[in-house]
């Protein structure tokens, strides 16, 4: 199984300029819900299982780890299935990527650049 890169520095804590769509977790809920004509809602799951989307912001990357972070995505895409370290509680999850290579150069002090994992 691949692995994301771990050459690279944690991504960009909440607090930090530029960094708050950092350590954002989302949990998708599979809920299905109707309503009887008495008004009444019915809910049922529609599977027990439910998948957590992360998304970090890496900031002030050099232009070597901006790269590093680049050819990982061109190699895994949204497709391929891989492991990641969680900063802070090192937690290890299968993932894959959701979204697209987002990135922006914020001459002179580097790249950031925000990527979104869903849980596999």
């Amino acid at each position: 199984m691949v692995a994301f890169p771990t050459n690279i520095p944690s991504p960009l804590v909440p607090y930090a300029t530029g960094g708050g769509d950092s350590y954002k977790l989302s949990v998708k809920d599979s809920t299905i819900t109707a309503t009887t004509e008495g008004g009444y809602k019915i809910t049922r799951p529609r599977n027990t299982r439910r998948i957590r989307t992360w998304t970090y912001t890496w900031g002030f990357l050099s232009d070597e780890d901006f790269a590093s972070l680049e050819r990982f995505y061109m190699k895994v895409g949204q497709h391929e299935i891989f492991s990641f370290t969680h900063p802070g509680s090192g937690e290890i999850t299968h993932v894959r990527m959701v979204g697209d290579f987002t990135s922006q150069c914020l001459y002179p002090s580097g790249w950031q650049v925000t990527l979104c994992f869903e849980e596999v």
